[in-house]
């Protein structure tokens, strides 16, 4: 009997020691900005193991498609889903949305709404989001100005962290070394993210 109530907590011990283990961890999708493969220069993939080090399973997903494989998948182990979308990765995020995929939350980093919001379709399609944006963001297509009519047009589902940082502007403007990308300093956007995913 003694031997047997050692194993049982020994099992429960490792099950929660395990990352993975408990089938209540959350899933962040990763949905990078760019075109083609995820560069590890890129804002979510440099800072993907902020996402692991706190404790979320996270995937990478590239289309809309993919977004919606991933979410499925989580939803069906009984995890928490999470997607979160960097520039371009945004527009791909709300194509997933507006096509069904299951989200407890999401994260839109430096985001074109105005076509966001036509993939979404309809605010019903988004769930809770949080907008993280840098007022000097100069991408066209990502303007700040953008945001509040995004939020205004959501109804109450958005809410806003603005980043105010600063940094020496290099490469193209919608790359990831500007202010579209948070001068590299990550923190202040990331720990926002996180939070609300916790949050949730």
């Amino acid at each position: 009997m003694r031997n047997l109530l050692l194993s049982l907590i020994t099992a429960t011990t490792l099950h929660w020691a395990i990352p993975g283990a408990a089938a209540d961890r959350a899933l962040v999708v990763l949905v990078p900005g760019g075109k083609g493969a995820p560069s590890p220069r890129g804002f979510l993939m440099r800072n993907r193991h902020q996402f692991d080090r706190v404790g979320f399973e996270t995937k990478i997903a590239s289309s809309p498609k993919a977004i919606m494989q991933a979410a499925r998948q989580g939803r069906k182990s009984g995890q928490k889903v999470f997607i979160v979308g960097m520039s371009i990765g945004v527009i791909k995020s709300a194509a997933a949305l507006g096509f069904g995929a299951p989200a407890d939350g999401a994260v839109f980093f430096s985001g074109n709404y105005q076509k966001a919001r036509s993939r979404l379709g309809s605010p019903g399609n988004l769930p809770a989001t949080l907008v993280v944006h840098h007022r000097g963001d100069r991408c066209p297509g990502t303007t700040p100005q953008n945001v509040e009519p995004f939020r205004t047009w959501a109804g109450g589902k958005v809410s806003v962290v603005w980043i105010d940082s600063s940094g020496r502007r290099r490469g193209r403007d919608c790359g990831p070394d500007g202010a579209h990308g948070f001068f590299h300093k990550d923190n202040e956007p990331i720990s926002a993210a996180i939070r609300f995913i916790r949050s949730r």
